[in-house]
Formats: C-alpha cells, structure tokens, sequence
C-alpha cells in the first residue's frame, strides 16, 4: 500500500490530535521516605522497561501531589537519560505518582487505549531518534505531539487492537519459548559431560575393545623411573620427583562401580597443576603467543612458558572456569596449568575439569581463591587413553549439535523481533485490517471523535 495514499476512513493528522502528554512532578529529595503501608511509590524512568512500568523498586513519598496520579494502565514514556523514549504500562499499586521527566500519554476524548499503546510502540524508534542531547538525550511533549500519525476511526482502532493483541501475543510466546532453549541446551551440555566422565557414553565401545589404565599407569609409573634413574637435572626430573613424593601420601582407595577398564586414582594423577607466572602489563610485547588469566585469553606476548597444548584452571578471580589452548602460551598466575598429564589427553583432562566443578574448593574468603593442595588427592576415575579419544569425540560431536540449535535460536529470535516490528508496520499501513474493512464498510464511516 503506497504511503501517500490513506486507507478509506483513515485520516493524516498529529499525534497530539489522538494523545497529549502529561509530564510529571517534580520531588525533592526532601520528599522520599521509606517504604511503608502509609507512602505512595514514584514512578521514574528508571522504573520503566520491556513496556512495562512497575512499582517494584520504586522510591516512596507521603506527599500528596494532586494531579500527579498515575491509574491502572496508564502508558509512561521515558523523556530524558539512557531510557529515552522507552514505553512502559502501569501495572503497580495506586494511588502512585509519576517523577519528573516521566511523560503520561493520555487519549484525548473516545479511544482505545490498547491501540494507543500499539500505536507509540510503534513510534518507539522514531521517537528515539528525535530525542536530542549527547551523552543525556532528552525529549519533550511537543516533539511528541507533532509526529504524524495515520488514524483508523474508532472501531477500526478496536478490531486492530484485538488482532494485534493476539498476533503478538502469539509472537512473544514463541520468543518466550526460544528464550528458554539457551537454559535446556546448558542443561545438555552439563548431561553429557556428566554421561561422557562417568563412562555411560561409551558404555557399547568398551564392550567391543578392551583396554587397560592399570596398565598404562604402570607402564607410566616405570618409565618416570628410569628418567630419574639418569640423574638429570631438568623441568622432567622435578615434575617426576613430585609425583613421586606425592604418591607416597596416597591412601588405598575402595573402588566402587568404576567402569571396566578404568582406575580411580588421586587427582595429581589425572593431571598436575602448578600456579601461572608473573607478567606486569609494563613487561608485555605484543606477539602470537596468547596470555591466559583465570578468566581465559586476555592478550598475546612474544614470548611462551607453557609449550604445546594447555588446560588452565582460574585460581583467583574466575574461580574454577577451565580453558583449552591448542598452542604454546604464556598462563598467568591468576591461573593453574596443568605441568603433567600422566596417562591422559588434554582434551579429555578439559572436559573432566569442567565436570568436576573445582569452585566447590575455593576459599570463602573476600577474595576467593582455589588451592589446588584441597583437592590433590580427591578420588577420580581415569579410562585408558584410548577410551579418552573416543570420549571427547563423543562430547564434541554433542556439543557442536548444541552449537548448530544455539544458532539457530539466535536466528530465530532475530527474526522475532523483527517480526513484531513487522506487524506493526502492517497494522499501522492498514494492510493488517484490509479484509476487516471490505466486510465492515458501514463502519468505516465512523468518523474519529477526536476530529
């Protein structure tokens, strides 16, 4: 439908012909209490959001502002600040008086308010652009009122309302339910590490190939031992002579259900960790190498400390977040990393951290921080190294499943959002009620009481 050319019965005029806007009152500081059965709650801009505003974290007065009254279903739009031109229907306790800087749209003679609030949504963006001012845009009543609007009569308004009402009723329904999908698929995610460290994912692999930890673990155990027995004096000799010293302390562990095949050893089995290193901002040269605190990459350095594949750990700050890094890096000491891992791959030492929630042993100090000594020799489980393989396979093959929908979702809630927009449009162009005007013709002649 060409813009210039008005559906039968709509007419061009001004939106302070349909609606005016009553701004607010001014409170003085003076004039806040506390909450109580006694104090009426002022509506700010800060109050309004997602086209609603609510009374929630309102502050509160006892002073009576006559004329200031909000009521049920009031629109409030926000004149000034970071929210400019946001819209929010009153939906909190009365009596309630709107603050200054609050506008309150108010139909002038017969309306329907619902299609009123269609209507200055759909002005939203435009309103937003008019809004004037640098780093606090402002609006006034009078911009408001001199937009150009196309106006249905009356029952026009009303069939609109109903319709728009149910179309985007339906619309954030869906957008509702593609929200909730982002919290199912962490759910996934969290089963299937769950599924994968426990062995249940590879429950029908295991039966057709047999492997052993037990073996690897002995075969590993004697050949840190015949590098000792060289008497070098380098990073292998200290990290074996560690291990060694620890695995004096271990207790005999009561293996209970563990998955043919696998061990349950102490934790510095699985992998080793050690605290990152110092690096002053002042001392970074920008280079290929990446910089890991405990919160993952943060820069890059010319220079590394830990070679070949990492896992790190966040010691201070992000507590217990992991990271994976395919290449050499330089791991801050905000962060572990894993020196040593034994029998296992990287990956699989990843997944298994995730899984073990590490927070669990952080301090409860002001700053909380994870001491790898609180959780040296808990009792994990380890499969062979082959199994490994086939378990992070498994996880990422889910996980890039998990990706692909998560991605999907995005699209889709775009396109949402977009739609709601869309529908506007049509409503307001009169193609969403070109049907309802053929079959109500006598209607259309319904002139506008605000004419």
């Amino acid at each position: 439908m060409k813009e210039d050319v008005l559906p039968e019965g709509w007419e061009k005029t001004k939106l302070g012909k349909y609606l005016y806007l009553k701004n607010g009152y001014a409170f003085k500081k003076t004039d806040y209490v506390e909450k109580s059965k006694h104090s009426y709650p002022i509506i700010r801009i800060s109050d309004i959001n997602n086209f609603t505003a609510t009374d929630k974290n309102a502050i509160h007065t006892n002073y009576i502002a006559k004329g200031f009254e909000l009521e049920k279903n009031d629109l409030l739009i926000a004149m000034s600040g970071a929210t400019t031109g946001k819209l929010g229907v009153y939906k909190g306790n009365i009596p309630a008086y709107q603050n200054q800087r609050v506008g309150n749209l108010k139909l002038i003679g017969k309306g329907d308010s619902q299609f009123r609030n269609y209507l200055m949504l759909s002005l939203q963006e435009l309103i937003e652009k008019l809004a004037y001012g640098g780093a606090q845009p402002n609006i006034s009543g009078k911009i408001i009122e001199d937009i150009d609007i196309n106006l249905p009569p009356l029952p026009e308004q009303q069939y609109l309302s109903q319709k728009l009402t149910a179309l985007l009723d339906e619309v954030a329904q869906t957008k509702q339910r593609l929200e909730a999908i982002p919290a199912l698929l962490k759910q996934f995610r969290q089963s299937v590490l769950a599924d994968a460290v426990s062995g249940r994912l590879t429950e029908e692999w295991r039966s057709k190939n047999i492997h052993s930890a037990e073996e690897e673990f002995i075969s590993l155990e004697k050949n840190e031992q015949d590098y000792l027995d060289k008497k070098l004096k380098d990073n292998r000799t200290t990290i074996f002579k560690e291990k060694a010293k620890l695995r004096n302390q271990v207790n005999i562990f009561n293996k209970v259900n563990i998955p043919e095949g696998w061990v349950e050893k102490p934790f510095f089995e699985l992998c080793l960790l050690n605290r990152g290193f110092d690096l002053p901002t002042s001392q970074r040269t920008k280079g290929k190498y990446p910089i890991l605190s405990a919160g993952g990459i943060i820069d890059y350095h010319n220079e590394f400390k830990v070679r070949g594949e990492s896992v790190t750990v966040g010691r201070s700050g992000s507590v217990g977040q992991v990271f994976y890094t395919p290449k050499d890096c330089w791991v801050l000491n905000t962060a572990l990393y894993v020196k040593d891992f034994g029998i296992s791959i990287p990956k699989f030492v990843y997944y298994k951290l995730q899984a073990m929630n590490l927070a669990q042993y952080s301090s409860s100090t002001a700053v909380p921080t994870l001491n790898r000594n609180e959780f040296m020799f808990v009792p994990v489980t380890i499969p062979p190294k082959e199994e490994q393989t086939q378990i992070v396979q498994k996880i990422e093959t889910y996980f890039a499943l998990a990706d692909e929908i998560e991605t999907q979702v995005k699209a889709a809630l775009e396109n949402v959002n977009l739609l709601t927009q869309s529908i506007l449009a049509k409503a307001f162009s009169g193609e969403l009620s070109a049907a309802w005007r053929k079959e109500n013709s006598q209607l259309i002649q319904i002139r506008n009481n605000n004419e």
